[in-house]
């Protein structure tokens, strides 16, 4: 499943692949298409096809990103 960020410009960049489950606490690995893996501290939220997530944490494993997001639910109007 793609991970994608919205820059400044407003448009999807695709900036890497899920590719599995790290340990219990919901973390998960993507593969970076990028040289710097580290570059996902510096995000504060990024998107899995059209939903929205909060990055919770970001950290390096080898040459992998691991991730722990949270889900961003829109505002409701009353």
């Amino acid at each position: 499943m793609p991970v994608y960020y919205v820059g400044i410009i407003m448009k999807k960049i695709k900036i890497g692949q899920i590719t599995g489950a790290v340990g219990l606490k919901g973390e998960f690995k993507v593969y970076d298409y990028g040289e710097d893996v580290s570059r996902y501290r510096n995000f504060e939220s990024v998107y899995i096809d059209d939903t929205e997530y909060r990055l919770k944490s970001a950290r390096t494993q080898k040459n992998m990103a691991v991730l722990l997001l949270e889900l961003l639910l829109p505002l409701k109007h009353t």
